[in-house]
């Protein structure tokens, strides 16, 4: 048998764990203040209207993202305070099967907008920004992938990553 015969196995098998999956879940901010981090916080998560996604999903990511974002603030300065909300926009589990057929079928969407308003001492959006995460594999990898590990556990990471960056106030020009 010559080695030849292999290449369109090789080549099909290949084609069935096609990657084209975007990055981790990021968060961009279209305003971006500094925040004390000595601070207490508040964390407020809702779903738009119009999303609908299984209980036992957003009991975890409601859980996970407290928890999370929490550990970011010090609440040491009780005098200074933030609320941060999250709402969840978009939440689209879409279809293995497809995705197992062809990489960029079926997709699974998830975004949500941040907004961290300082409460204490006044009440000001030191932040607002997009939370956008898709998945997109094709072949048995996006036909066996799910909405939990490749998404959902990634979020409440993503936003206390992109919350905890330190942001240097406005220095004399």
């Amino acid at each position: 048998m010559s080695k030849n015969r292999f290449l369109p196995i090789l080549l099909g098998v290949g084609l069935l764990t096609v990657n084209c999956a975007t990055g981790d879940a990021k968060l961009s901010w279209q305003q971006a203040d500094a925040i004390d981090y000595d601070g207490a916080v508040s964390i407020l998560i809702e779903k738009a209207g119009d999303v609908t996604m299984p209980e036992a999903e957003w009991q975890f990511m409601e859980a996970d993202i407290k928890q999370k974002v929490s550990a970011v603030f010090k609440n040491t300065a009780p005098k200074k305070g933030y609320t941060v909300k999250i709402q969840i926009t978009q939440y689209t589990e879409g279809s293995a099967f497809a995705r197992f057929m062809l990489a960029g079928l079926g997709q699974m969407n998830f975004k949500a907008s941040v907004e961290v308003t300082q409460v204490k001492p006044g009440q000001v959006v030191v932040r607002k920004g997009t939370l956008e995460k898709d998945y997109s594999m094709g072949g048995i990898m996006g036909g066996s992938a799910t909405m939990h590990e490749s998404i959902n556990v990634k979020v409440g990471a993503a936003i206390a990553e992109a919350v905890a960056t330190a942001i240097p106030a406005p220095g004399p020009s």
